[in-house]
């Protein structure tokens, strides 16, 4: 599910360990440009950044020996955010990489990590009611406790959200200064919704 802090990790990680490599890149939300780009469009970009030189590839297989050879040479790190299908990780050619290079990819399909042959893979856990209760009343009271008078809706918007950090976010921040019938309201109305059936990212508009 999204929401749930994978691209958040991705970025503390990047920025913890991208001091350590010679070039790094953070292409984020790949699914989304690769629809808009294609592959092999989308990925000159980062190319370019990690050799610091324009490169121009518009084929399917990374493409000049002599480009394949100076990524070989470097030590990098690249972080892909948001990828749906395996083909987009091999599309960025992370097998060209030099020797102790590291590939971050988030995705929402683990089948799709298993399938680019990620050595290692992570799950994002959803965080408990006590950590969600915290994260929520942070933005629905800008306090780590809910108010007197919202405690009980407050518990039924953590377990609406199924503990995603997103979600959390964006209710608590709609709910801020708002009266109880107005939350009674929003709890009517997600009722009968899912988390998964609810756009979080449009609703925080």
């Amino acid at each position: 599910m999204g929401g749930q802090g994978k691209t958040t990790l991705a970025e503390a990680v990047y920025k913890e360990i991208s001091s350590e490599f010679e070039s790094s890149w953070f292409l984020q939300n790949v699914r989304e440009k690769v629809e808009k780009q294609g592959k092999e469009s989308l990925r000159n970009e980062p190319f370019s950044k990690l050799l610091n030189s324009d490169v121009d590839i518009g084929t399917p297989s990374v493409g000049s020996t002599l480009t394949q050879d100076r990524l070989k040479k470097k030590k990098v790190l690249v972080v892909l955010d948001d990828v749906d299908k395996s083909d987009q990780i091999d599309c960025m050619g992370i097998g060209d990489f030099g020797y102790g290079s590291k590939t971050i990819i988030t995705s929402r399909n683990r089948q799709v990590l298993v399938s680019g042959r990620a050595d290692t893979i992570h799950m994002v856990k959803k965080l408990n009611e006590k950590d969600s209760l915290q994260l929520f009343s942070t933005f629905a009271f800008k306090q780590s406790n809910p108010a007197v008078d919202f405690q009980d809706l407050s518990l039924r918007f953590v377990n609406y959200t199924q503990g995603n950090p997103l979600a959390l976010k964006v209710l608590g921040s709609d709910l801020y200064k708002r009266t109880i019938r107005y939350w009674e309201s929003k709890v009517k109305m997600l009722k009968d919704m899912s988390p998964r059936q609810t756009n979080f990212r449009g609703f925080e508009k």
